[in-house]
């Protein structure tokens, strides 16, 4: 990461910090710390080729996690998104393709909230209240936006630059350096996932080994996933 990079994201950090504490119950960066939980979640899918992979590797490993679709690859991949809630992940929206959300207007943002919600329903049922802001692209108008449309913003208390670090090993070494109890880590399963997917077992074993649980987003923080 180049130090434009990080300056930007540092700022981007501090922006979000302030916003949540601003807004406890409807932004959330990470959960409680009292307990060594964790909460596994990926975004920009599905797809075809590494959504299933991760689905593969969590069963595997009997790991519950939480995913953030986007609703136009959700109407291209239906049954993967009905094989990831039926093997009891919990599905949020990521939008419906991608924008950065604080340069919509507010019938444009909802209409990326209603469209992907619709999806999801027509697939699975349900209709998500959790909604992940495509590059963490969120303020106070987008946020109340969510609120008045009965969704909760969560985010991410450790990334793993997934999709800036190219080899499993400095993933895994990131993670298991960083971790603490109560974050949400932000990992990715479309076609930026690659990396994610061949991390994945080692990271989980690593995270196990530390005596870390792992839980969805809405168990730890004790909040409804759908509407």
């Amino acid at each position: 990461m180049t130090e434009k990079t990080l300056a930007r994201w540092q700022e981007w950090r501090q922006a979000v910090e302030l916003l949540s504490m601003q807004n406890p119950d409807t932004l959330f960066i990470g959960g409680p710390s009292e307990k060594k939980a964790l909460c596994l979640t990926f975004d920009d899918g599905p797809d075809n080729r590494n959504t299933p992979k991760v689905l593969d590797i969590l069963q595997k490993e009997q790991v519950r996690a939480t995913f953030f679709f986007l609703g136009n690859n959700s109407e291209q991949y239906r049954k993967i998104v009905k094989q990831t809630y039926d093997a009891g992940h919990v599905i949020g929206s990521h939008s419906f393709d991608h924008p950065y959300l604080t340069k919509k207007t507010e019938p444009q943002l909802t209409e990326q909230v209603h469209k992907t919600e619709q999806s999801m329903f027509e697939i699975i049922g349900k209709r998500p209240t959790l909604l992940r802001p495509p590059y963490g692209d969120i303020n106070a108008s987008v946020l109340n936006v969510l609120n008045k449309n009965g969704y909760k913003a969560v985010l991410w208390s450790l990334d793993t630059f997934d999709w800036n670090q190219k080899t499993s090993t400095e993933i895994v070494d990131y993670v298991s350096s960083n971790v603490h109890p109560g974050d949400i880590i932000l990992m990715h399963s479309a076609d930026n996932g690659s990396a994610s997917v061949k991390a994945l077992p080692a990271i989980i074993a690593a995270l196990k080994h530390a005596g870390y649980s792992f839980c969805t987003v809405d168990e730890m923080l004790g909040i409804t996933p759908y509407h």
